[in-house]
């Protein structure tokens, strides 16, 4: 990833959500992110992350498949029929 794909002088940040059960895995994910000067989220599972789609505009979403309360294709199904 290029320090310009999130920020840049004239580009507007980059908004992100990581949708991930595992805190380590997600601190990972976020610390790549975050070093490109991207604005990251995490959700812990996916009612969070459902409520977070819906309350913001991301541009972009990593989603973990094997969540604890639902998978992720289940979570973005739901997110996206309101």
């Amino acid at each position: 990833m290029k320090s310009s794909d999130c920020h840049d002088k004239q580009a507007i940040k980059k908004h992100g959500l990581i949708v991930e059960d595992q805190p380590i895995t997600a601190l990972v994910i976020k610390t790549l992110f975050t070093e490109q000067r991207c604005e990251i989220d995490i959700a812990e599972n996916g009612m969070i992350a459902i409520n977070q789609i819906q309350k913001y505009q991301y541009n972009f979403i990593i989603m973990d498949v094997g969540l604890p309360d639902m998978d992720g294709f289940e979570v973005t199904k739901k997110s996206y029929m309101v």
